[in-house]
């Protein structure tokens, strides 16, 4: 350590001051390890909780919607199976081809009632994570947690991230909707860049002060061709979409109008928070949002 700069001797008092000062910064740095520790074994236990009443609530809807549609699974497969044959037996003699044509609309009438029902199945399923309300409570969580569980979750991939995350970002939500929201944002981001040679996201927040109280800000921008200024309001409405209904049955995939909705949903009804978008044609779209910094 050598002397002081007077080139006096440190006393017995000095060093005893040193020692102090060092047991206590040790303290602080364990103190520390042991926050950080602790903080992940709860946010780990938060997401175990969160998956484990989402699979149970899951679980119950379907059974539910399963009874609700089993007179609609019941006469679609006795219609393909004994209606139509019969139908062709019956006419065959008469004016075939004609009668080959109603068989052909009735068969595939049968099937896509079937089709109709295994999708209202999936959707029960995939909305949970985005419509229930009063499951968890509010937790203060990292918010680099939440993002990263968001891209892994949507499964998209070949997408360049951008991000600005001031250090200890902390939100007061619920994991699942929340968590939900940037998953969707993500998904509905992917199929707009679609014809780009190179997909981007640009994931922005901060603190800030809406409405004259502090809140956690956010910008979700992406580089896709835009979004029209006559749609922009329409395209949180539940079913709207500017693309053909897809043949998947997944709720995610677009085209069902679903993913916008729970998003705006998951912010203003949830979070009591706001969501609006601004975009100009050829620019991308950005999505920005809030919520009180506290929920109660």
């Amino acid at each position: 350590m050598g002397p002081k700069k007077s080139d006096e001797e440190y006393t017995d008092e000095d060093l005893d001051v040193f020692f102090t000062i060092a047991q206590d910064s040790a303290i602080a740095a364990e103190n520390a390890r042991l926050f950080e520790a602790v903080l992940r074994e709860r946010e780990a236990k938060i997401k175990a909780e969160h998956v484990a009443k989402r699979v149970k609530f899951a679980r119950t809807i379907k059974h539910e919607v399963k009874n609700s549609l089993a007179g609609m699974e019941a006469p679609a497969r006795f219609l393909s199976m004994y209606h139509l044959p019969d139908m062709k037996k019956a006419f065959n003699e008469k004016d075939e081809e004609w009668y080959e044509e109603i068989c052909g609309r009735i068969g595939k009438a049968s099937q896509d009632i079937l089709k109709g029902i295994d999708k209202v199945l999936d959707i029960a399923e995939a909305s949970l994570g985005g419509m229930e309300t009063g499951e968890q409570p509010f937790r203060k969580m990292s918010f680099k947690v939440i993002w990263e569980d968001a891209k892994e979750s949507s499964g998209v991939k070949g997408c360049d991230y951008e991000t600005t995350i001031p250090d200890g970002f902390a939100v007061c939500v619920r994991y699942g909707p929340f968590e939900r929201v940037f998953e969707n944002l993500i998904i509905n981001a992917n199929d707009a860049m679609k014809d780009q040679g190179r997909k981007s996201i640009r994931m922005n927040c901060s603190y800030q002060e809406m409405e004259g109280r502090p809140v956690a800000y956010f910008e979700f921008k992406d580089n896709g061709p835009g979004i029209p200024k006559e749609i922009q309001e329409k395209i949180f409405d539940q079913g709207f979409s500017t693309k053909p209904k897809p043949d998947d049955s997944n709720l995610w995939a677009t085209g069902y109008g679903q993913g916008l909705y729970v998003c705006k949903n998951n912010i203003e009804t949830i979070h009591y928070g706001k969501l609006w978008v601004e975009s100009e044609p050829g620019e991308g779209a950005t999505f920005k949002f809030w919520i009180p910094m506290e929920q109660g």
